[in-house]
């Protein structure tokens, strides 16, 4: 249980006005250092769902290269996958999925979604390109297929 009510969590807070970060900045230095990499990460996605992603993106950056052996490393990966492909950056929502199934192929630290999002990446890819071509995208059959009548 917390102190302090949700919203007053100073890691916890949508702002990021430049009081708001040099108040961040100077908490998470006196944070002890095996928590910083939760705090950046709680504090990413917090601006993330404020819609400031190349904020949220930046502190997920942090993640990943101030504290690469964490858990939150590999979740911060996963999710500079998810912004990259909410910005249309396909190529680099690939790139960062495939990344976290190399360096934790067990997930650990993910939202064990990761096989997910990227299959629905490529998938959404192959239809795109399709329809750049002009080739008929797949269609569904609209009856089962007959069974073998020689069984």
């Amino acid at each position: 249980m917390s102190l302090y009510p949700v919203s007053d969590e100073w890691f916890r807070s949508p702002h990021w006005d430049q009081a708001a970060r040099a108040d961040f900045e100077q908490r998470l230095s006196r944070a002890q250092a095996h928590d910083r990499s939760q705090y950046l990460h709680i504090k990413a996605l917090a601006l993330r769902e404020a819609r400031m992603l190349d904020e949220a993106r930046n502190l997920l950056l942090r993640v990943t290269t101030q504290h690469p052996l964490t858990a939150d490393a590999a979740f911060a990966a996963e999710l500079l996958g998810d912004l990259a492909r909410e910005q249309g950056r396909v190529g680099v929502a690939e790139s960062y999925y495939r990344s976290v199934l190399q360096r934790w192929p067990s997930l650990n630290g993910t939202s064990w979604m990761v096989e997910v999002s990227l299959a629905e990446l490529l998938t959404a890819r192959g239809r795109r390109s399709r329809l750049q071509r002009g080739a008929p995208a797949p269609t569904e059959p609209t009856e089962p297929a007959a069974p073998d009548a020689r069984r």
